[in-house]
């Protein structure tokens, strides 16, 4: 399965699994973390969306890092 890491072009960690034609977002609300996913948490996420994952590129967005303590969901709407 191809992943691939990186940032958005507005700085949000990402990992793309999967290489269909298609492409599915997921935003990680679970992590408090502001970087890419642990191998274990990308383990299973590959795991939930194996079969999605053969006709999507799934891409895992989590948070931007250097946020504010403090910083919302209200303030990053």
């Amino acid at each position: 399965m191809v992943e691939e890491r990186g940032f958005s072009a507005n700085g949000l960690p990402y990992v793309r699994f999967g290489n269909g034609s298609h492409v599915l977002v997921v935003f990680d609300g679970l992590s408090f973390e502001n970087k890419a996913p642990s191998r274990l948490n990308l383990k299973l996420y590959r795991n939930s969306f194996g079969l999605i994952a053969q006709a999507y590129s799934v891409y895992l967005i989590t948070r931007k890092p250097g946020l504010p303590r403090g910083y919302s969901t209200r303030d990053m709407a």
